[in-house]
């Protein structure tokens, strides 16, 4: 039933009539309130639950950001569900597929709003995957997987900062980043995919580091941006920096 809901609210949008719309929303949140409410001593059902409002929200919000509309329903569904999953790790703290979940749930928002170009907004995602990235790395440190999605929520969280004029903070995330590198490349020595992660890395570092005026060290991290080029041009025939997220 919340899923119809969910359903007409977006019908009624694309046909200009967001008074029903919001309504047809209203009732499809309440409805997984009431589901979870009902059955939260039930963690699989309302793991399944929280999920399902989670892709609901995530796929409005991605179509609201492309389009340029408004989005502030399509977070109540995200935030519906990471509440959930929140009171849910906080019952059960030894399951740490939770706190994957939020971890995830936080890192595939960020995502969004990078892709929307709203840097400003992927901060507190960012950040929110991080922690929890950081729990999960501490409870599980051989897990090289949490390590690699801390790697990406620094550099990111190092580009938010940095056009934010929260250059400090920028600079002490890609410095932070450096160690994770350093540690990833033990995980698969001889990996391209070190240099990969490092050519992203320094190419962000050096763009700050000019904007913080350090004009000096700049050059020396554009140098070594060059430098990986040039060995990832020589050893992988498809490597192509333009395609690089910075």
């Amino acid at each position: 039933m919340e899923t119809t809901y969910f359903n007409l609210a977006v019908l009624h949008s694309e046909i200009g009539e967001e008074e029903k719309a919001s309504d047809y929303h209203r009732q499809a949140l309440e409805r997984f309130e009431q589901i979870i409410a009902e059955q939260f001593e039930d963690p699989e059902l309302i793991i399944l639950t929280s999920g399902k409002a989670f892709l609901l929200g995530m796929s409005l919000l991605e179509k609201l950001e492309s389009e340029e509309k408004d989005s502030s329903i399509a977070r109540k569904y995200y935030e519906l569900a990471l509440r959930t999953v929140e009171q849910l790790y906080e019952t059960y703290p030894m399951n740490l597929e939770l706190q994957e979940m939020l971890a995830s749930f936080a890192e595939q928002i960020g995502d969004i709003y990078r892709d929307a170009d709203k840097l400003e907004e992927t901060i507190p995602e960012y950040e929110y995957a991080y922690r929890s990235l950081k729990i999960l790395s501490e409870e599980d440190p051989e897990n090289s997987l949490h390590l690699h999605h801390m790697f990406g929520a620094l550099n990111n969280l190092g580009i938010g900062y940095s056009v934010t004029d929260q250059q400090e903070k920028g600079k002490e995330c890609f410095e932070k980043a450096f160690d994770l590198n350093e540690s990833l490349a033990k995980y698969n020595p001889g990996s391209l995919d070190s240099l990969k992660r490092s050519f992203t890395l320094f190419s962000n570092y050096a763009t700050l580091l000019e904007e913080m005026g350090d004009s000096e060290t700049a050059k020396e991290y554009h140098k070594k941006v060059e430098e990986i080029n040039a060995k990832l041009v020589e050893e992988d025939p498809e490597w192509d920096s333009s395609l690089e997220e910075l």
